[in-house]
Formats: structure tokens, C-alpha cells, sequence
């Protein structure tokens, strides 16, 4: 039973590194595991993924594979111990009535900056602030439907009369002539 509780919360906690780095790449990360592959998010910045991370999650979710085909308890115990858990869960959401699936609202940035502020990490605190300024900035940024790092170039059309032909003040504007 212990094995399938330890294999199990291990297993999410790897899930939660791996989630995190890709919806949360503004966070501040003193400490990266060695090995991480870049790659572009759709905002057009560079997250890191941890090849440790991916290798520790398939490594204790076979771990927990093998308590349960191995451990008769872990095969009926673990399980209903996860069901028994979001049971109550969901019965407290639902006397508390609160969403039953949703998060509730918070400003996660707001109490993020001030847990670094209170623990004296006033360093982590700025290059947050910084990344988060770089956020919102690429979040106006975004509202175009272009790839990432495409400009505009605004290229002047000659004027064309009905019959396809262009006129003769667009040709000599053209080559240098007045119109």
C-alpha cells in the first residue's frame, strides 16, 4: 500500500514539473535539472523540457505498474484508496460550494511576487517582475493572427483603370517623373 501511495505521488509530481514548464514559463528558476531540450511555445518563447523529468516519470509510473500487477493489496487497496480520496474531494467542494473542477480566481502573480518579497528574495522577485512585464507585453503582441517574428510591410499598389491597364501618372511617379 505504501509503495502505491509513494509510486503515485511521485508519478504527480513529475506531471506537475512537466505542466509547469510549459504553462507557467514565467517563473523565475534558479535551479534546472541538467538536459533539458528548448522548445518554442506558441508565444514564440523558449521553454526547457526536462529530459530528467520525462525519464523520471516513465521510471516510477513502471514502478507503480508493477505494484499493481504484482501486490494484491496495492491492486485493490491503492485504487480504492484514489477513489475513496476524490470522494471526499468532490463532497467538500460541493458543501463548500465551490467548483467542482475549476480553480478559483486568484492573482497567483500578486502572491507569488509577495512569497519572494517576504523571503528576502528580492532577486527572484525582480526577474519575475520582468518576465512578467515581457508577458503582457507579448500578450498585446499576440492579438495578430501572424506567426511570431513576421513584420508588415506596407507595399504600394499602382492604380489600375478598368480595362487592367496602368495609368500613365502611376508609371512616371514610378520611374521617377512627376504625376
Amino acid at each position: 500500500m505504501y509503495a502505491f501511495g509513494a509510486a503515485t505521488a511521485y508519478m504527480l509530481v513529475f506531471v506537475s514539473l512537466l505542466v509547469l514548464r510549459f504553462k507557467d514559463p514565467w517563473t523565475p528558476r534558479p535551479f534546472k535539472v541538467p538536459l533539458n531540450v528548448k522548445i518554442r511555445g506558441k508565444d514564440g518563447e523558449i521553454r526547457l523540457l526536462p529530459i530528467v523529468g520525462i525519464l523520471g516519470f516513465l521510471g516510477i509510473s513502471s514502478i507503480l505498474i508493477l505494484v499493481v500487477l504484482t501486490h494484491a493489496i496495492g491492486r485493490i487497496a491503492g485504487p480504492s484508496w484514489i477513489i475513496l480520496g476524490l470522494l471526499i474531494y468532490f463532497w467538500h467542494r460541493r458543501r463548500n460550494k465551490l467548483p467542482l473542477r475549476k480553480a478559483l480566481k486568484r492573482n497567483w502573480e500578486k502572491e507569488q511576487l509577495e512569497v519572494y518579497e517576504d523571503a528576502g528574495e528580492y532577486d527572484l522577485a525582480d526577474e519575475f517582475r520582468e518576465n512578467l512585464q515581457r508577458k503582457h507585453q507579448g500578450e498585446h503582441a499576440r492579438e495578430s493572427v501572424l506567426p511570431v517574428g513576421t513584420t508588415v510591410v506596407n507595399v504600394p499598389i499602382p492604380s489600375q483603370h478598368s480595362n487592367g491597364s496602368r495609368s500613365n501618372g502611376s508609371r512616371s511617379n514610378r520611374k521617377g517623373g512627376s504625376a
